[in-house]
């Protein structure tokens, strides 16, 4: 079964690592995609270092919540809220 995290992230760059950390913490062969609506807090270029292996989108401005999952092509995708976050085993697959 493919399945698919879609963040979409605007200037929540310490909830943003946090919440992807938790979900590798999990399972580490996730497909996790952030689509990055033009923040100014650097949450993209961190992201970017600590955990190359995200998809990451980069926008020069806010395009909204739908744009953030157009290229994905798994099977299921989870949309996360960013004021949200994701907590460790929220996401299972049986």
């Amino acid at each position: 079964m493919s399945l698919a995290i879609c963040i979409v992230n605007w200037n929540t760059r310490d909830l943003l690592i946090d919440g992807v950390r938790h979900l590798f913490e999990e399972d580490p062969s996730r497909s996790v995609w952030v689509l990055d609506n033009g923040s100014t807090d650097g949450s993209a270029a961190r992201l970017a270092e600590v955990y190359p292996q995200v998809h990451l989108v980069e926008s020069s401005e806010n395009r909204g919540f739908a744009a953030g999952v157009r290229s994905e092509t798994s099977r299921f995708v989870n949309f996360t809220i960013r004021e949200r976050g994701t907590r460790p085993r929220m996401l299972r697959i049986q």
